[in-house]
């Protein structure tokens, strides 16, 4: 997403994480990391991924230019396994 200077959320997630029960993903870029947080806060669907009650949750920031890249995954299950890397291809 860095790479391309653009935002999206990944529509292939459960296929690449195995083993889930439920699942939730916060994508985001902002300048810092108060103005990430406040924007995934004002959006109720991203406040309740920070406040449900998962098992496991991975993040990944990358900074390119003037904004940081997120990437958080929220995840339900006994044993996450998964499969997950990027670059994808």
């Amino acid at each position: 997403m860095a790479n391309n200077r653009a935002i999206w959320h990944d529509s292939r997630l459960g296929r690449k994480v195995t083993r889930w029960y439920r699942l939730g993903q916060n994508t985001g870029r902002g300048k810092n990391c108060r103005t990430l947080i406040r924007s995934f806060m004002r959006s109720s669907s991203h406040r309740s991924n920070i406040f449900g009650r998962w098992s496991f949750i991975g993040a990944g920031v990358k900074h390119r230019g003037r904004y940081k890249y997120v990437q958080i995954v929220f995840e339900n299950a006994r044993n996450p396994g998964n499969i997950w890397s990027y670059p994808s291809s």
